[in-house]
């Protein structure tokens, strides 16, 4: 999230991301993972559904979220974020 205030003072959020290019101004993606194969994204896909959280979701967040700094994580499945706050 690049600037907190500009999702407070919206008047219209689909608006803000109707497109990508308007999405750019809001977001910015910091890490991207491919999966290995199609099983292992069914298997992750299914553990995100259920509220759980994946093998490589666990590498990744031990990988990149340090536990001693605070950062906001964006989880749109609040089970899924849940599981993520436990975990981390």
């Amino acid at each position: 999230l690049l600037d907190e205030k500009k999702l407070q003072e919206t008047k219209n959020l689909y608006l803000d991301f109707e497109s990508p290019e308007k999405a750019a101004n809001i977001l910015k993606l910091i890490h991207f993972e491919k999966f290995e194969d199609t099983t292992q994204a069914l298997a992750a896909a299914t553990a995100t559904v259920e509220g759980k959280i994946s093998k490589p979701l666990k590498k990744l967040l031990k990988r990149l979220v340090d536990p001693d700094v605070q950062e906001k994580l964006l989880v749109a499945d609040s089970t899924l974020g849940k599981a993520i706050k436990v975990y981390l």
